[in-house]
């Protein structure tokens, strides 16, 4: 149950990056800008890349700071498997 409710905050926070985005585009005229859109992107598609289970470990505990304690506790796994994923 907490995945599924972990799963549907990061849906949701999926819509407000991409309207994040679509303004970043417009306003991000700096080279600063354009990188850290252009790293945003990448670290959206590495994380499509991979396989559900390791993108829930990995979006929890380095995205949301989860320890990895209660990582483990939410995907029902043991703390080795979480550092492993």
């Amino acid at each position: 149950m907490t995945v599924n409710v972990c799963r549907d905050m990061l849906r949701k926070r999926k819509n407000v990056a991409s309207l994040d985005d679509a303004r970043m585009g417009v306003e991000s005229t700096t080279e600063a800008g354009l990188v850290r859109d252009q790293q945003r992107r990448m670290v959206r598609e590495a994380l499509r890349a991979l396989p559900e289970r390791e993108r829930a470990a990995l979006t929890l505990r380095d995205l949301e700071g989860l320890s990895t304690g209660e990582v483990a506790a939410i995907l029902g796994s043991t703390e080795a498997t979480v550092r492993s994923q």
